[in-house]
């Protein structure tokens, strides 16, 4: 027996009128990027924690660019995963310059007698030696370099990157029916329309994606432009995907939009 809450005209909630099928195109980037808006997803928003300095120090300057052109949007919903995630991925970086200490083990396990005599192995003991001396010293400085992480609040140079960036003008954060977003949400699961049914296992049932679709939707209306979506996002409930390749947007997706 097929599921009571299933939509058998799902595709005409989807797809209401059926003429603008052929009539939506999407637009290339190259064409929309000198005056579209950009909304930035969680997982941009937290990727330079695992990149270098440098990197940051560019994104900061781009993303200077389009702040100040009044160009550059984070959804509430971004915003909030942002302060959720944020300490996670303090804490794996943290763990991974620990372990490098951790890991480490000393050169010098032994004297052999029987080899004493032999040139080659009294060089072999200095260059342990000295390989532990400095082994000790990188010890000591894994040790300050996690006690600065340690000492990171809302000042890590990524936070304070963005706390010079995003004013509030540069959030954008509509308030929506709690019930009917739910609602919403659980029509989208039922019948898989993209965005967030992947995510229907988490313990928010995918909210998340939902939230910042409607937000982008939102957002576009409100500013009558389009928008460039800066995402690391790969599952199949935003992207068409083949032989692991993400190929082009889903069309539910660009006809919701247009």
């Amino acid at each position: 027996m097929s599921n009571p809450e299933y939509d058998i005209f799902v595709d005409r909630k989807i797809y209401p009128d059926a003429a603008e099928i052929f009539a939506t195109s999407l637009q290339s980037i190259e064409n929309i990027k000198n005056q579209c808006l950009f909304v930035i997803d969680t997982n941009a928003l937290l990727l330079p924690y695992t990149i270098t300095k440098e990197s940051i120090n560019e994104i900061k300057r781009v993303y200077q660019i389009l702040v100040d052109d009044k160009r550059l949007f984070i959804p509430g919903q971004v915003a909030r995963e942002f302060a959720k995630n944020r300490p996670e991925k303090i804490k794996e970086l943290f763990q991974k310059i620990i372990r490098k200490r951790d890991n480490m083990r000393q050169f010098s396990s032994g004297k052999y007698e029987l080899l004493k005599d032999i040139s080659e192995y009294k060089e072999i003991l200095d260059l342990e030696k000295k390989i532990d001396e400095l082994m000790q010293d990188y010890s000591k400085k894994i040790g300050i370099v996690g006690d600065h992480i340690k000492e990171w609040e809302w000042n890590d140079p990524v936070s304070k990157a963005y706390s010079d960036l995003f004013a509030a003008e540069a959030i954008f954060d509509p308030i929506y029916n709690e019930q009917e977003i739910q609602e919403k949400l659980k029509f989208r699961y039922v019948h898989k329309i993209p965005p967030g049914y992947k995510d229907g296992g988490k313990p928010d049932d995918g909210i998340g994606d939902l939230l910042i679709w409607q937000t982008i939707l939102d957002l576009a209306k409100k500013e009558k432009k389009d928008v460039i979506f800066i995402t690391g996002e790969e599952k199949a409930d935003w992207y068409y995907k083949s032989e692991g390749q993400i190929l082009y947007p889903r069309y539910e997706l660009i006809t919701e939009f247009a």
